[in-house]
């Protein structure tokens, strides 16, 4: 288990990281994400130890982190870029850690080997890094992080330089390595479709702060905070009718055309492969957006005035001072 405790970080006059406190279970898939500037990266490297903290301890599995340099942290890192060394072999690529370790040529060898099945690149050893896809890049750099049996891997949005279909297939593949090795891996993302269907645990940064923590399943009964609940996709606000000091958050995809108690007049219209998004600016100035397939019955057109209702059983409702709601 990672236990972060009140976490503080200054540059400056700049508070990063106020008091940050959570843990992640041992063998699990935790995600950070949050806006750019929230602290993501900060936090990442003080875990890694690449930049000291200012108060606050970490503990990994009983292990005090804080006082440790890098090289004596059981963590390994993986990078957006991948930091691969270019002028060596994918072999030894994986087995510089090992190397650094001590061990035996004979022991490494098997070890690279089992590195290269767990992230599907079998037969690779003597490939160089220039001559590998981003993906495959990306596989070499992570088994070069497991190789060395790291009880945390840390991963710096590993997937922002790739491609979205690669982006997709990597994720797969991510998650399938974290099950194989049982290894905790904590992962840096901006992009929320990769943040949730990775997460066995969110952890949801806004300037410093950590302002969402647990399963997307719980935070989503819950969100209890707007910018929560942007990341588990209820992208829409209105404020309660039925109590000022209240938020309803809600999906694009439980927005109901037809009767209800909102007006509004439809902007634009885009089609999103076989979804129709309507952005919807109300009666009083807010902006709703809708999805719907496309072909389905609706004929709501661009400019046309429109009522709408919201799917009761799947809006979430939180106080306007971000304290949890219904």
């Amino acid at each position: 288990m990672i236990e972060a405790h009140d976490i503080t970080r200054w540059f400056g006059q700049h508070l990063v990281l106020d008091h940050v406190s959570f843990e992640v279970a041992s063998g699990s898939y935790a995600v950070l994400v949050g806006a750019s500037g929230s602290g993501k990266s900060t936090l990442l490297r003080a875990i890694a130890g690449l930049i000291e903290i200012d108060a606050g301890s970490i503990t990994l599995n009983d292990i005090d982190l804080t006082p440790l340099p890098p090289h004596l942290r059981p963590v390994s890192t993986v990078f957006q870029d991948y930091a691969l060394f270019p002028h060596m072999t994918v072999a030894a690529n994986i087995a510089f850690g090992l190397e650094q370790q001590g061990q035996a040529g004979s022991e490494i060898r098997k070890r690279v080997g089992a590195m290269l099945e767990i992230v599907g690149l079998p037969g690779m050893e003597r490939r160089m890094p220039a001559s590998l896809s981003g993906g495959q890049q990306q596989r070499v750099a992570l088994a070069r992080a497991l190789a060395v049996r790291p009880q945390l891997v840390l991963l710096d949005e590993p997937l922002g330089a790739l491609d979205a279909e690669l982006r997709q297939q990597m994720r797969r593949e991510l998650h399938r390595i974290q099950r194989e090795s049982g290894v905790t891996f904590l992962h840096i993302s901006h992009d929320r479709e990769e943040a949730l269907s990775l997460a066995d645990q969110l952890l949801v940064l806004q300037e410093g702060r950590l302002i969402g923590d647990g399963s997307p399943a719980v935070l989503r009964q819950a969100p209890g905070n707007i910018q929560v609940a942007k990341v588990l996709g209820l992208d829409n606000a209105l404020l309660d009718p039925a109590d000022a000091r209240s938020v309803l958050v809600f999906a694009p995809e439980h927005v109901v055309l037809g009767e209800g108690q909102w007006s509004g007049r439809i902007e634009r219209m885009h089609e999103l492969g076989g979804v129709i998004e309507r952005e919807i600016i109300t009666a009083d100035g807010d902006l709703v957006r809708q999805r719907s397939l496309a072909g389905a019955p609706e004929a709501h057109e661009l400019h046309d005035e429109v009522r709408f209702d919201l799917a009761p059983a799947q809006v979430r409702r939180v106080t306007v001072d971000g304290e949890r709601g219904s």
